[in-house]
């Protein structure tokens, strides 16, 4: 037997109140006023009676005695109740924490606590321990409720006493679909801390904080004691009394599509693309034969079966075509189990019916070639090319083309350049091909501070040399086709000058190929929605190179005369083509972000909601672009999300489940630092209900035995005044 843990606790609640027990001497001070009064005189009639009083004086004594004892007792049991006695077993013992409270209830609600063991899933046991806890907290208990996911729902925030309220805010809680933000949980809690303790000032109730969590990594950290989120844990634990609940399962098993990729984001139509597709077994058992199936609008069009290791990820791959343009919405399925939110994941992908291309010059026929070049095989592409002039550049509709290819340009206006700008972030991508037309200073004054269009600062032309090419390990998908294939001529390509440069942002600018010196050759960096890239070594052409030659002009290459040219710049568009003028991909908790145009009589967007609900959107105004924006926030649940509004606006968006906690892998309770408060406690990984409330029982039985003592005294009262 334990000695160390009580056997039973005791004890009071408010024990101020036993003041009143002072009350349980007005009866006796009456009753000694009342016989302080009488005065004896002989009457000669009573004395006849006296005989008889005599024999009676006992009984009449005694009732009045018991009259008195009743009445000095009501006070007495009232005080005592008033004082809320509590009465707990050795459990409750353990835990020793004074009333009142103020009970600060945190739930996880991100996706993995929707992960079913035997008939219940975790969150369903999360809000009945949380229920529990309220329904047997003793009375002027106060209670405040947070929600936590991605970001953190206050749903009670400024404390209630009332139980009722509190329970019917945990029994709507639902399972989120987005990860949980702990740091922005414990943050806010620490806020209701704050505003709690700044209102009440004086006798402030004690506060205990639970959080009920199945402790996922992903939120929780490795348990690291340095780790952000412990030293939040030890902060609010030093100060209040705060408990962990963990609610795990140690077998736990899981599949889940952990990835959905397209090889392009925008695809012709009719054209061959690849759909990538990841699974994760999470689960020490082998799946073999599993099914995967490929739907769109509900109709199954491709399907495999794959075996799968034991904790292990498996990839496969489906060649589809669409025959429909516009945003296509696919999806991807595997069987139910007991976490079903990660069996399905959605991609949106843009159906084109092909390419349209424009290459500017200065004079038509200079770019002819890369007119060629770029349509190449028109089967294959799907590509319209178009050439003009500068001169004809200002009356172009940008909003007709996906790219802009800018060949050896000396300037552009400033008009033109906010327009390719905005080109770009609006989904478009622009080629700059620098050669020895360019001047340098008119293209780096076009911007104050930075040149965005082309993440970089011209400085000076290369000294003349044949300069060799360094593929960086064929890592950028311009050049990685012409891994292993020497003979295509990409690194012997000819290259005498290019342009040095100095990026604005380093770490924004992708560097494609370069020479083996470090400079680069090829850079490209993301604008919005779009692409910029530019070559720094404009294309020369056999004829051209002649010319320069009889005009005793600079020789930059001779790159349109080597076989690698035609694959090097067809690739190069094609990477910066694969965009979307939509971000239509995103992870629940992420903004669904579009624009709508400025010119419009009603800029109101409306978004249709996986659950059928239509919701509205306030849009800003028209910003220096032309456009409208407009941003929807509450995307809580993965599903097909559709965007509805003027100019013909009908964009769908895939919101899914961010993988990370379909892994199921949670941190063990051990690893939660160890706290000390002012009122010893520490984390308890391991708190059920029993050791979180107070048994009412005392209060319960002197509450009847109140009720008895005022019954017993009213019916003795009327008893003893019947007689006399």
């Amino acid at each position: 037997m334990d000695l160390s843990t009580p056997l039973m606790a005791a004890g009071l609640a408010n024990i101020a109140m036993l003041g009143w027990l002072a009350a349980a001497a007005i009866p006796v001070l009456l009753h000694l006023i009342n016989n302080r009064r009488q005065t004896r005189r002989p009457w000669a009639a009573m004395q006849l009676l006296r005989r008889v009083i005599d024999r009676e004086s006992r009984r009449i004594r005694l009732e009045q005695l018991l009259l008195l004892v009743l009445r000095t007792l009501i006070p007495v049991v009232l005080a005592v109740v008033l004082a809320r006695p509590y009465l707990r077993g050795p459990s409750a013992a353990a835990v020793d924490v004074p009333l009142p409270r103020l009970w600060i209830v945190a739930i996880d609600m991100s996706y993995s606590m929707g992960y079913r063991h035997e008939r219940e899933t975790r969150i369903a046991q999360a809000k009945s321990l949380a229920s529990t806890l309220v329904e047997e907290s003793s009375v002027g208990d106060s209670y405040a409720l947070l929600a936590l996911g991605a970001s953190t729902q206050v749903v009670i925030g400024r404390p209630t006493f009332d139980k009722n309220a509190m329970l019917t805010e945990i029994d709507r809680l639902a399972c989120l679909d987005t990860g949980m933000n702990l740091s922005n949980g414990l943050a806010a809690i620490e806020d209701i801390v704050t505003a709690n303790t700044q209102a009440a000032k004086a006798a402030a109730p004690e506060i205990r904080i639970v959080l009920i969590s199945d402790l996922g990594e992903d939120s929780w950290g490795d348990g690291s004691s340095s780790s952000p989120i412990q030293r939040q844990l030890a902060k609010l634990a030093q100060a209040h009394s705060l408990q962990v609940v963990p609610v795990t399962n140690e077998d736990t098993a899981n599949l889940a599509i952990t990835a959905l990729r397209s090889s392009h984001a925008r695809v012709t139509l009719d054209q061959p693309f690849e759909l990538l597709l990841s699974i994760g077994n999470f689960s020490p058992t082998a799946q073999s034969e599993f099914p995967v199936q490929i739907q769109i609008d509900g109709q199954t069009v491709a399907s495999q079966s794959l075996d799968i290791p034991a904790n292990s990820t498996q990839s496969v791959s489906f060649s589809i075509s669409l025959n429909r343009l516009g945003p296509t919405v696919l999806s991807a399925f595997i069987a139910d189990d007991r976490l079903q939110v990660d069996n399905q994941r959605s991609i949106v992908v843009e159906v084109i019916e092909q390419y349209r291309i424009l290459v500017v010059a200065e004079q038509i026929q200079q770019a002819r070639f890369l007119e060629y070049g770029l349509r190449g095989n028109a089967d294959a592409t799907k590509s319209k090319v178009t050439v003009t002039s500068r001169t004809e550049l200002p009356e172009v509709r940008f909003e007709d083309l996906h790219g802009i290819v800018l060949y050896n340009l000396p300037r552009i206006d400033a008009s033109i350049y906010d327009r390719l700008l905005r080109f770009c972030r609006d989904g478009g991508s622009v080629v700059l091909m620098l050669g020895n037309d360019v001047v340098a200073d008119d293209w780096n004054t076009l911007a104050d501070d930075s040149n965005p269009l082309l993440g970089f600062r011209i400085t000076e032309v290369a000294d003349e040399d044949l300069w060799e090419i360094d593929p960086l390990e064929y890592a950028s998908p311009i050049v990685s086709p012409f891994a292993g294939f020497a003979d295509a001529g990409l690194l012997t390509t000819p290259i005498f000058r290019f342009w040095k440069i100095v990026p604005d942002r380093p770490g924004q600018l992708i560097v494609d190929l370069a020479t083996t010196q470090g400079d680069p050759l090829i850079v490209r960096q993301r604008i919005g929605n779009g692409w910029s890239a530019s070559l720094l070594s404009a294309p020369q052409t056999g004829v051209q190179v002649a010319n320069l030659n009889k005009q005793n002009t600079e020789l930059w290459n001779a790159m349109a005369t080597w076989p690698s040219f035609v694959p090097l710049i067809q690739q190069l568009m094609l990477t910066v083509l694969d965009t979307s003028p939509h971000e239509a991909n995103v992870l629940a908790g992420q903004s669904l972000d579009g624009d709508i145009p400025g010119a419009v009589d009603a800029a109101i967007v409306s978004v249709k909601l996986p659950s059928g609900v239509v919701e509205q959107i306030a849009t800003g105004g028209v910003t220096t672009s032309g456009v409208i924006p407009w941003h929807y926030y509450e995307t809580l649940y993965s599903g097909i999300y559709v965007a509805t509004g003027p100019a013909g606006l009908n964009q769908p968006y895939a919101v899914n489940v961010d993988s990370v906690q379909s892994s199921l892998v949670s941190l063990n309770p051990k690893s939660l630092p160890k706290q000390t408060t002012p009122q010893p406690t520490e984390f308890a990984s391991d708190v059920t209900p029993a050791q979180l409330v107070y048994d009412k029982l005392p209060v319960r039985w002197l509450l009847g035995l109140l009720t008895a003592l005022l019954a017993g005294e009213s019916l003795l009262a009327w008893k003893l005044g019947r007689r006399l």
